[in-house]
């Protein structure tokens, strides 16, 4: 299955569930890995509206959950 995502103001690009949940895994797994650091407060809460995005959505087989 393929997700069309938009990069940047005008570019979509498709690309797989797999792909998806791979990059989000990867988000989850770097946050959690510095947690400490204050500077991350502005891309934790950018990813987690993202996360809240893409759920909303409802997409067939794309996990948002870390493991």
């Amino acid at each position: 299955m393929y997700i069309t995502v938009l990069l940047g103001d005008t570019d979509l690009v498709q690309v797989t569930t797999k792909y998806l949940n791979g990059l989000i895994e990867l988000i989850h797994s770097n946050l959690q890995t510095n947690q400490e650091s204050s500077s991350l407060d502005n891309p934790k809460r950018h990813f987690q509206r993202t996360i809240d995005y893409i759920n909303s959505r409802e997409y067939d087989g794309v996990v948002t959950q870390a493991k």
